[in-house]
């Protein structure tokens, strides 16, 4: 059946399309459904979604399903917005090719009445003349580029805006990555900061894929990469291929390439096991802590994760320049964050 009619159960029928003796198996209803998420815009919530919930309560009250519900979970992402110029004279958009060379300035004027334009935040679309080509994108920066920068352009429940350089820090955290990988001096063993490094990055993607927060996973791998490129000969091979199956889902095609032809494996990445982490390893063995006084940033000094607050407090006076500014003076009250900061309320 065509239209909302079709649409409204096909996840059903996925489950078995070539049965001819009901609307789907019925083992295979029972392995396979209900739908575990729905992704999906928000502007389907009022068609789509509804319908499909009215067909699933009807077949369920037919007996011909087991449920009730034809969606457990529901992630509703946001769209991604270009600036779009409207002349107000000729009343219409202006097409990306009528806007060659007058996006930028201050004052954009219509190149065919002279008229100043009304620029506002819209969806992409091609009637509004804010689409961007992919094809001109990945022939400069390659397809994985553009693909991390789709993800990374912003929170994907809400609306984010493309910024046309926003590409190039995508690029250039790839090259790194490619640098990291081929020009790494492979350790015969791991150092413990790599391990951590590289466990605590495993912790943090696992985090953020599980709550769709793909833009903050990225942002995991460039402060990563920064990092494990300035530690000389701490990575062994197996810590290498550890980070590349993590970014693989990210950037699949760099990936696979080191993959192969850099580490030598022989199968594709997505046939390598997906990386448990090291919960101890992800632990901060050494902290960096706050010294304030009245409230205003005097030094900090660095010390075992989870110290007592007497030994956090001890410190914290004999911190450089700390202790001479307490030097005479009477501590009305000490507050202490664990881990953070020490405040010491003088007078």
């Amino acid at each position: 059946m065509p239209q909302w009619a079709g649409s409204s159960w096909y996840f059903i029928r996925y489950v078995s399309p070539d049965c001819d003796t009901a609307i789907a198996d019925e083992s295979a209803i029972k392995k396979w459904l209900p739908v575990d998420m729905y992704v999906g815009g928000i502007e389907h919530a009022v068609l789509h979604l509804l319908y499909a919930r009215f067909w699933t309560k009807v077949l369920f009250d037919q007996g011909a399903v087991n449920f009730n519900e034809p969606f457990t979970k529901l992630f509703n992402q946001g769209m991604i917005c270009r600036a779009a110029y409207k002349c107000p004279v000729e009343k219409r958009w202006l097409s990306s090719e009528e806007l060659e060379g007058v996006v930028g300035k201050d004052k954009p004027v219509c190149p065919n009445d002279g008229a100043l334009l009304e620029r506002t935040m819209e969806k992409m679309s091609k009637s509004k003349g804010n689409g961007v080509s992919p094809d001109e994108l990945v022939e400069k920066y390659g397809t994985d580029s553009v693909r991390l920068y789709e993800l990374f352009a912003g929170d994907p429940t809400f609306d984010s805006e493309w910024n046309d350089d926003g590409i190039k820090g995508c690029y250039s955290f790839l090259q790194k990555t490619w640098y990291f990988v081929t020009e790494s001096n492979y350790a015969s063993k791991p150092s413990n900061k790599a391990m951590q490094l590289t466990h605590r990055l495993n912790k943090k993607i696992v985090e953020r894929l599980e709550t769709f927060k793909f833009n903050t996973a990225i942002s995991a791998f460039m402060e990563f990469i920064n990092e494990a490129r300035n530690m000389e000969n701490a990575f062994d091979k197996e810590l290498i291929e550890h980070y590349l199956i993590l970014l693989a889902p990210f950037a699949p095609h760099i990936c696979e390439e080191l993959w192969h032809n850099r580490l030598g494996n022989k199968s594709s990445i997505f046939l390598a096991k997906w990386p448990e982490y090291d919960e101890e390893l992800t632990k901060f063995s050494e902290i960096e802590v706050v010294v304030q006084i009245n409230g205003k940033v005097k030094g900090t000094f660095v010390t075992e994760a989870g110290s007592s607050k007497e030994k956090l407090q001890d410190a914290a006076r004999l911190a450089d320049k700390v202790s001479e500014l307490l030097e005479g003076k009477e501590i009305i009250k000490t507050i202490i964050v664990p881990d953070k900061l020490v405040n010491f309320v003088i007078k």
